[in-house]
């Protein structure tokens, strides 16, 4: 059975436009102690899927997204990430990650412990305090 155009045209959408009064969505790389072996170092500068596939989503139903890779770096200031208001979190869990979850974790909520962090990837049934 083809698929016909119409029937494409009928389930396909645009992008919408950005709603300001709509929630901020975060989405956090943490940082690794990996060093790749001799010809991988792109493992750390390209985008990881599953997280760029959740930001094309968001984005795509209106909402603002930034994603923060901090794989190249290990430092980012809690106040950037929660400058304005309506922002949820959502951070990919490795299994080299979880001092940096812990960490992480427990500043945002000491700034703010209404902002809701959503957890993904290899570790997000691990329970984490916060």
């Amino acid at each position: 059975m083809a698929i016909s155009e119409e029937f494409l045209g009928e389930i396909s959408c645009t992008p919408r436009f950005h709603e300001k009064e709509k929630v901020r969505f975060v989405l956090v790389m943490p940082p690794t102690p990996q060093i790749p072996t001799p010809g991988r170092e792109f493992l750390l500068r390209t985008p990881v899927e599953g997280v760029t596939y959740i930001g094309s989503v968001l984005e795509n139903a209106g909402y603002s997204v930034e994603i923060v890779d901090l794989r190249p770096q290990a430092e980012i200031s809690i106040d950037d990430i929660l400058r304005n208001g309506k922002t949820v979190i959502g951070i990919h869990t490795t299994c080299d990650s979880y001092n940096f979850l812990e960490e992480f974790t427990r500043r945002v909520k000491e700034r703010d412990k209404d902002v809701p962090i959503i957890l993904g990837g290899p570790l997000c049934r691990l329970c984490l305090k916060y």
